[in-house]
């Protein structure tokens, strides 16, 4: 049985959504038409519209996503826009979607304008992180202080031995260890991810001029073909349409983050256990008898720096069951000191007999020194 009867919990209402994250700022945009790039030479074209077309903006704790021309010229840059207290820190990540071939070349280049053109402000300092996939292959990663300057060429190169599709991925990480507040932003511009085969022409995987994003067949992120059975399972809403929700002790919940790149924000206070902390988010469904259902959904960790080693832990249940607990459990996984700070979760099952019954997401977290965060998106659930 995956039942979460066994810890009855209360039912959540007045949940404050957006608490960081303003609502209209859109992280897509269809109004700049998608062109295709097929050599290390090509670029997309410039647009004096500036847009983000074709990427995503997530996990955006304390941070805004915006598009500028920095110099006043033709060319546009991507914005992570930073306000932070004194002695505070904050994330954002822009991202999309990329395949890679097996054994091939990659060539990495991007611009990074450091609040141009003063520089980053006194105190501050940042984490620049290129990555694909869960965190597991990261392509450059360095830090960076007020004494930096305001712009940096980035480029790095390597060899891939297995294929790869999936987020290709930009986290910013940053803190002020200054007593005032400070507010800056970090760009990025003329970003390009270059593959190629051995003695191939070198393509694009991911490439823009001024956040203008090319797009080609290998863009196109694999996925579970169908319709998602879970209404907003990715809160594209801003809210939680569609979930009911449920705490045993005192988590909060929250939906931060940007249109299309929203996610569900659970925060657990210190100390507790695994019997005294909990969290469930709930909708009602049928399942068919004879059917495969598959699941799955990214888990954040108290992103980007993981669980602290102080004894804390979280846990994760994702099932599909009746009234009586019995049915699919997709996923029972728990998580300490260590572990990524972001999870990508899939699983599947057949069920024998139909029901009408529940599809849950049960999170606890507990025993640290200080509040922890998990944060929940992209929760799919796809019957075949």
């Amino acid at each position: 049985m995956f039942s979460a009867s066994a810890i009855p919990m209360d039912p959540v209402t007045n949940v404050v959504a957006n608490q960081k994250a303003p609502t209209g700022v859109s992280t897509r945009s269809s109004s700049i038409p998608q062109t295709s790039s097929t050599t290390a030479d090509s670029k997309a074209t410039s647009s004096p519209q500036g847009s983000t077309t074709g990427w995503h903006g997530a996990r955006a704790f304390g941070t805004k996503f915006s598009v500028a021309s920095l110099a006043g010229d033709s060319n546009y840059e991507a914005l992570v826009k930073y306000s932070l207290a004194a002695n505070d820190n904050a994330s954002g990540q822009l991202y999309q979607n990329v395949t890679i071939p097996a054994n091939s070349a990659w060539q990495l280049s991007a611009n990074v304008f450091l609040n141009y053109p003063s520089g980053l402000p006194a105190g501050v300092a940042c984490v620049v992180k290129y990555s694909l996939g869960s965190d597991d292959i990261i392509l450059e990663q360095y830090g960076v202080a007020s004494s930096s300057g305001p712009v940096l060429s980035d480029s790095a190169s390597g060899q891939m031995s297995q294929g790869f599709t999936g987020r290709f991925m930009i986290d910013t990480y940053c803190n002020s260890a200054s007593s005032s507040a400070a507010s800056f932003a970090l760009g990025f511009g003329n970003i390009q991810l270059l593959v190629s085969d051995a003695g191939s022409t070198t393509t694009a995987a991911a490439t823009t001029a001024a956040a203008i994003t090319t797009s080609s067949a290998s863009s196109t992120p694999s996925s579970t073909t169908g319709t998602n059975m879970l209404t907003n399972g990715n809160f594209g809403t801003g809210d939680y349409s569609g979930w009911a929700l449920f705490r045993l002790g005192n988590p909060t919940f929250a939906v931060q983050g940007n249109p299309n790149a929203y996610v569900s924000v659970i925060s657990f206070p210190a100390g507790g256990d695994s019997n005294s902390q909990a969290a469930l988010l709930q909708q009602s469904g049928t399942a068919k008898a004879g059917k495969t259902y598959t699941a799955s959904m990214g888990l954040l960790l108290n992103y980007p720096n993981g669980l602290p080693n102080d004894g804390s832990s979280c846990s994760l249940q994702m099932y599909f069951v009746d009234s009586n607990g019995f049915g699919v459990s997709f996923a029972q996984t728990s998580y300490k000191y260590g572990d990524a700070a972001y999870q990508s979760i899939t699983g599947s099952g057949t069920v024998n007999n139909g029901f009408d019954g529940v599809f849950d997401i049960l999170i606890r977290c507990y025993g640290s020194a200080r509040a922890i965060v998990a944060g929940v998106e992209d929760v799919q659930l796809f019957e075949s």
